[in-house]
């Protein structure tokens, strides 16, 4: 935790906010009972309302009044959606997370708008983002534990959108990155280009490989230590099947606590195109294949 109270003098809040991407909006041409009933299901404290496009950003719905109008028997139809919204506070992307704790509490606020420098909306900070990054996660869970799943031989495979901080917390990897947020942004940023389903990039030592795409964004991608992903390519395909399905589980913290570490390898990036083999290393002649170690059990 000291080391997270120090780092969050550093940090700024684009590494901790929720996406756009990942946010729902309300739409202030809709009538407050549809409204309302959208927050329902969205099942969130507070909720974004714009007018026209999503960067003109009008208000925030919070669920507690919600709650109150209901319990009140409050007369929907007689209500428009500025009796019930909340004008957005807005914050810069530069703001560091341990300055928003003065700025939550001098503006009575418990979310904010990330604006970038063209007005923009970026994304969203609260303060539970700000407390679960210097004191962990509150609900004692680690948070994407329930996102991805652990194959055999130090193998992750996790949503493109996971954010770095999230990934290297349940994996001790300690992927870095001075500018991406997400490990899809980390894998997009060394392809330099469009990225496609089969393209695999070797960063530090560890093989970030390309699974599913929706549209332009990286959906979902394997990360492992480049050792065992190319172990994981020597098996013959029956035997890959077979291993995959064996070991594939939903991991947990103890789980995380088994991780072994690979060999070090080369710190220079490798980019393999997904029609190309993969450009790794040789592996040492001194650790075994899995697949020859499956020759010898047969044998």
């Amino acid at each position: 935790m000291i080391n997270n109270l120090l780092e969050a003098n550093e940090t700024e809040i684009v590494e901790i906010m929720t996406p756009r991407t990942q946010t729902r909006f309300l739409n202030v041409e809709m009538g407050v009972e549809e409204m309302i009933e959208h927050v329902r299901a969205y099942r969130h404290t507070r909720v974004p309302v714009f007018r026209g496009h999503r960067d003109n950003l009008v208000g925030f719905i919070h669920a507690e009044d919600i709650l109150n109008l209901m319990a009140d028997g409050v007369e929907l139809s007689r209500l428009s959606p500025e009796d019930i919204m909340h004008p957005p506070v807005v914050v810069p992307l530069t703001k560091k997370v341990d300055e928003m704790f003065d700025f939550f509490r001098e503006h009575s606020v418990r979310a904010a708008v990330c604006l970038n420098e063209f007005g923009g909306v970026e994304g969203f900070v609260t303060i539970y983002d700000v407390l679960t990054y210097v004191f962990g996660d509150i609900s004692g869970e680690s948070r994407g534990v329930h996102l991805y799943q652990e194959r055999d031989l130090n193998i992750y495979e996790v949503p493109g959108e996971m954010r770095l901080t999230d990934f290297n917390n349940l994996t001790h990897f300690g992927l870095e990155d001075p500018r991406m947020t997400t490990i899809g942004g980390v894998a997009f940023r060394y392809l330099d280009r469009l990225p496609r389903v089969g393209d695999q990039v070797i960063i530090e030592g560890m093989s970030l490989s390309i699974l599913e795409m929706d549209d332009h964004r990286i959906s979902r991608i394997r990360v492992a230590h480049a050792v065992a992903e190319e172990a994981l390519s020597e098996l013959e395909e029956e035997d890959r099947a077979a291993l995959m399905s064996e070991t594939s589980r939903t991991a947990d913290m103890s789980t995380v606590e088994a991780l072994s570490h690979g060999a070090d390898l080369s710190s220079a990036p490798v980019v393999s195109d997904s029609s190309q083999g993969s450009s790794a290393d040789e592996v040492d002649e001194t650790i075994p294949s899995v697949a020859t170690q499956r020759q010898q059990g047969r044998a």
